[in-house]
């Protein structure tokens, strides 16, 4: 009887051993169904980017990305030249009682040259231009009595510095023979008239960069206008109607001027730190 009684409970527990088993089973091969699942719904999602990643880059369109780098940029937007002011000599000339030639100066010119010095063909000069500006208050006659002369010269009956401080020469055209500049076709502001005017160009080029100068243009021009046609008509009795304005002409690339100025101002701000550190050694302060 006992037999009995034990083989029934060795019976029971190896039915419920079983029992277990099978439900564990059942749930690992839920899982494992679950764990398929999910990775067949994320392999095609990875195989799309990983072939999308596969497949050779394409620029994007002007629009997203920004202009074009390559050729069309030297005809399209020709490279930024600043006219240096310290390098730059601005004269005028004109007769004084019919043979005497009276001279002066401009001591500050500025302005901007668009010019690729790559681009000889005639495509590529169609987008050169220049704006030139001449601080006519910077006037100085090159005379015994300078400073009367230049009173008069700055006064309103000559260049009326006070009312219009500048002359300004903007190019509409380039004028080449073959590969040399000859003149430029522009226009002419002073005493805030305008008046077309063509600048004759004597001597011109650009040359790269090198280890002891910076890439540069320069040029060596002059034009001739009458005075009368800009409303300057006083003195006509004695002083020519006719006026020569000379440039000599230096320009350097924008990137380089622009870092040149914040350079400069970086050590103009270091010298005043500098000075308002140091003791004074003048007399006053003892």
């Amino acid at each position: 009887m006992q037999v009995m009684v034990r083989v029934t409970r060795e019976r029971c527990a190896m039915m419920n051993s079983n029992r277990r088993i099978g439900q564990f089973t059942s749930a690992v091969s839920a899982l494992s169904v679950g764990v398929i699942s999910v990775l067949l719904m994320l392999i095609p999602p990875l195989l799309t980017v990983t072939a999308a990643g596969a497949q050779p880059a394409v620029a994007p369109p002007a629009s997203a990305a920004g202009p074009f780098i390559g050729p069309s940029v030297g005809l399209l937007n020709p490279p930024l030249y600043i006219i240096d002011s310290l390098e730059t000599h601005s004269r005028f000339e004109v007769m004084f009682l019919g043979f005497m030639r009276v001279r002066g100066k401009f001591e500050r010119t500025t302005g901007t040259l668009h010019h690729d010095p790559a681009r000889i063909d005639e495509q590529g000069r169609t987008n050169d231009a220049i704006t030139a500006i001449i601080d006519s208050t910077t006037l100085s006659a090159n005379v015994v009595n300078a400073n009367a002369t230049n009173k008069v010269l700055r006064g309103p009956e000559f260049f009326n510095v006070e009312k219009f401080p500048s002359i300004i020469f903007k190019s509409s055209r380039f004028l080449w023979n073959s590969d040399r500049l000859t003149g430029i076709d522009g226009t002419l502001t002073l005493l805030d008239m305008t008046r077309p005017v063509t600048l004759i160009v004597q001597k011109s080029g650009c040359t790269p960069s090198n280890t002891v100068k910076r890439a540069r243009c320069t040029a060596e021009a002059f034009l001739k206008v009458n005075r009368s046609e800009f409303g300057m008509k006083a003195w006509s009795a004695s002083v020519s109607d006719e006026v020569k304005i000379i440039v000599e002409l230096v320009a350097y690339p924008a990137v380089i001027e622009a870092a040149t100025e914040t350079k400069s101002e970086t050590k103009s701000e270091t010298k005043k730190t500098d000075e308002i550190k140091a003791p004074s050694t003048s007399p006053l302060a003892q």
